[in-house]
């Protein structure tokens, strides 16, 4: 694994770093300090960081202030019970190995160009970025996108997943998704709204939302948003 599918670690991980070397995931560095990591992944352009659930809540913030297309995934092992929107949070050391690998044959690249038409979609429907129900729809649509079998959007299916990856409860999700689209519903102008959301005089449901967001996307890049592990 070489440049955006190398890895940085942060933070306690136990053995996890001897158990990533035993899969042949690339290390590009590690520190004790989230800080430190952080900027050991920028300079190395490492695809993503690996941390402990306290170091992934301390570069929460950080990594919100990069650029998407500069940004490294987040993975952390375990949330600590920790609020982690950012973060692909894996219950033991397989779920890491196996979040990093994702990473390998360009999928980093191909995730930052898919988040980036999505934030140019969201912006235009005066979703502000940085928010939480931000981070949400943008992970709903990066999931729908690359499994084939959420697209359909079924809830019991997608919100859990979900809730798994960034570490909250089901509730959480669901609520943030409402208010994603209670705000799109009062900041957006008239215009655009009903372009997206034709015939539609009432606010959509956050499934209904969420589909005509992925039905823009597909009718924007056509099958080739089902590529294989792009979340």
């Amino acid at each position: 694994m070489t440049g955006k599918a190398s890895v940085v670690l942060a933070g306690d991980l136990g053995r996890l770093p001897e158990k990533l070397k035993m899969a042949g995931v690339e290390t590009a560095g590690e520190s004790a300090e989230p800080v430190k990591a952080l900027a050991l992944a920028l300079s190395a352009d490492a695809g993503a960081i690996v941390a402990s659930g306290e170091a992934a809540l301390s570069l929460t913030g950080a990594l919100e202030a990069l650029d998407p297309s500069e940004r490294p995934a987040l993975i952390a092992l375990s949330s600590g019970g920790a609020d982690l929107p950012n973060a692909t949070v894996c219950s033991d050391p397989d779920e890491v190995i196996a979040a990093v690998q994702r990473l390998s044959g360009g999928q980093a690249r191909k995730n930052t160009f898919l988040r980036q038409r999505i934030s140019e979609l969201l912006a235009g429907l005066c979703l502000p970025a940085g928010r939480s129900e931000h981070r949400y729809v943008t992970a709903a649509l990066l999931m729908m996108a690359s499994e084939p079998e959420l697209s359909g959007l079924e809830p019991e299916t997608l919100y859990p997943e979900l809730a798994r990856r960034f570490g909250v409860s089901e509730e959480r999700v669901s609520e943030s998704l409402d208010h994603a689209v209670r705000t799109v519903w009062r900041r957006c102008d008239s215009v655009t709204l009903s372009r997206m959301f034709p015939g539609k005089a009432s606010r959509p449901t956050a499934d209904e939302f969420l589909k005509t967001l992925f039905g823009s996307l597909y009718s924007t890049l056509g099958k080739s948003l089902w590529s294989p592990q792009i979340y």
